[in-house]
This record gives C-alpha cells, sequence and structure tokens, in this order.
C-alpha cells in the first residue's frame, strides 16, 4: 500500500521563527539545561535520541534543532513510525526526499523490525542497505528519532534492535513533563499568546496562577497550548480567575469513560441460544469509539485519551 505524504511522510522547511527559544520556553533549571543541550546537538550531525512523554513538543524540539543546524536549509523529514510503514515504502519513498537532510523518526519505539534495520544500515553506512553497492550514491542524513516509551526495555524484551539503539542513545535529549516544570507555565502562556491578536489576548489573576501551578499537566505542553487557544474564544480581553481556569482546564481533560459493575439482573442483553458474546462486545467497542469521537468532535487523541487507549490503539479500533 502506497503511503500519501501528507500522512506518514510529513516535509518541512526550516522557518526564521522555529528557533529553540521559541519552541524552550522558561527559566527553570530544566528549561535552560534543555535549551542548551539543544543548541549543542544543533552543532552535531550525530545520530540522536528525544525523549519525553506525550505532549512535550518533541516534534517542535527536533524542527528547532534541524533549524539551528547546517542543514537549515534542507528539508526535514518527517515518518511516524505509528502509522502503516513498512521496509519498502521507507526506502522508496523517505530516503528519497531526505538527501542531506534531517530524518526525523516520531514514535520511534513503534518501528517495524524491517525499517528499524534500514535506519541502523543507514545511519552505519550513510546509505541504505538497497543501495550499499560501489555505484550508490554517498548520503549525508541527521537521524534524529523520538520516544515516549523506554526504548531500552523495548531492547529487553526484543522489539527493539540493541545495535541500533546503542548508536541513537549516544546522544539523548530527555524533555522533563511540564508538571516538573510548572514555574515556566505563565511564561509559556505570554509566549504564545503573541501568536494571537491583541484583541485575543487575555490576562489571569493571582488565583488564576495558583491554579495553574497546581494542575498536574498530563497533556504537558500541547493541553497547555490548547488551554491557550480556548481562553482566546471564551476569554477575549478580559481577566481570567479561578472559576475561568477551571473550566478550561476541564475542557482539556475530558473525564475517561467509566463502566459500572452491571448486576446479573440489569443486564442490557437477553442471555439465549442466539447470544454471541464475542460479536455483542465487538459491536459495543463500536458504539464506544463512534461516541468518544463525537464527544471529542472527531479529534483522534481526545478520543483515545477519553476511553484510555493509547492513539495508535484507538485508530486501529476505528479501522476495524
Amino acid at each position: 500500500m502506497k503511503i500519501q505524504p501528507r500522512n506518514a511522510f510529513e516535509i518541512r522547511t526550516a522557518f526564521a521563527n522555529n528557533d529553540l527559544d521559541d519552541v524552550i520556553i522558561g527559566d527553570s533549571p530544566a528549561a535552560q539545561s534543555l535549551r542548551q543541550m539543544a543548541a549543542l546537538a544543533a552543532t552535531s550531525d550525530s545520530p540522536m535520541l528525544i525523549t519525553g512523554p506525550y505532549g512535550s513538543d518533541k516534534l517542535c524540539i527536533a524542527r528547532a534543532i534541524h533549524s539551528a543546524s547546517n542543514r537549515a536549509n534542507k528539508p526535514f523529514v518527517r515518518i511516524n513510525c505509528s502509522t502503516e510503514i513498512n521496509g519498502s515504502n521507507f526506502a522508496d519513498q523517505s530516503l528519497k526526499t531526505s538527501q542531506n537532510s534531517t530524518l526525523f523518526l516520531d514514535d520511534a519505539d513503534e518501528m517495524p523490525v524491517d525499517v528499524q534495520m534500514l535506519i541502523w544500515q543507514l545511519i552505519f553506512n550513510q546509505q541504505p542497505c538497497e543501495l550499499s553497492n560501489q555505484n550508490a550514491p554517498s548520503r549525508n542524513i541527521r537521524v534524529i528519532a523520538a520516544t515516549s516509551h523506554c526504548l531500552a526495555t523495548k531492547v529487553k524484551e526484543g522489539h527493539f534492535r540493541s545495535d541500533l539503539y546503542n548508536r541513537l542513545s549516544l546522544m539523548t535529549l530527555p524533555i522533563a513533563s511540564l508538571q516538573k516544570r510548572r514555574v515556566d507555565v505563565e511564561a509559556m502562556i505570554n509566549h504564545y499568546l503573541l501568536a494571537y491578536e491583541p484583541a485575543q489576548r487575555f490576562t489571569i489573576d493571582w488565583a488564576a496562577r495558583q491554579e495553574l501551578r497546581a494542575h498536574n499537566w498530563p497533556g504537558n505542553v500541547r493541553e497547555l497550548r490548547h488551554l491557550v487557544a480556548r481562553a482566546c474564544i471564551f476569554y477575549p480581553g478580559q481577566n481570567i480567575g479561578s472559576q475561568g481556569i477551571k473550566a478550561l482546564l476541564a475542557m482539556n481533560n475530558p473525564a475517561r469513560s467509566v463502566v459500572k459493575r452491571i448486576p446479573a439482573k440489569e443486564l442490557p442483553v437477553s442471555l439465549g441460544n442466539n447470544f454471541n458474546l464475542k460479536t455483542y462486545l465487538r459491536e459495543e467497542e463500536a458504539r464506544y469509539v463512534q461516541s468518544a469521537l463525537a464527544k471529542a468532535n472527531g479529534i483522534i487523541q481526545h478520543a483515545a485519551d477519553m476511553t484510555g487507549m493509547k492513539r495508535t490503539t484507538f485508530v486501529e479500533k476505528m479501522r476495524k
């Protein structure tokens, strides 16, 4: 199956404002350390691994590193490893477009084994194994991988090549969760507001600041960006108080679906010769998926969060 570029392969060119100071905001020790490490990473061509929880801006930081490097005028090619991709698709499409550029492997923990082999070969020889002959053109590709999971554990479980992990982990950039750098939240909000018209911007009072500092930020930076966007819609030009912030945070974190234990006498179906539990559960699952999508206005990540599934698992349920 041919993968469309809009889907698995995203090519981005560098923009002047896509630098490290625009992506890593704040004066906390974690933010300062991350900026310094990212700046050093931009001076290198070595493969690297970016780790951090979901929503922690791994993609944006990788783009900023690319923009700050000597490859800034070359393509930034993103491959989402959680989509349906195999070695053939990878070799035929991505490598042809990533000559002398940066190749970003998102969700690297879900990379198929055949693609892992190609990536290792690319790093080791700077050319894919299909082209490893004397007439093959030389390649100069910077590989940056990102994951929200522990790749070392994946190696122990036999799901990730140890030789590839060793190559990638030589330069590792860990991103702290927003919960561990909540002191930066206010500075981040002020920075994100610059992208909006003055009439849309809001302010927050002291009580609202305390709510933001007490929040756990399970969605990390992505959740904060969504909060700013919603606040500009619901509270343009206003000073937001504690109740307003609580309402916005509730929009960001819809309650997960809870299934109550149903006594036998309250079963919604009749058990009999024509009853098939497997079919019934499949139909119920489909209804939950459709309901979550409707409540999340079609946003897959939000729907997956509501049902307690990983995004990739939820997408697979949708396909079924």
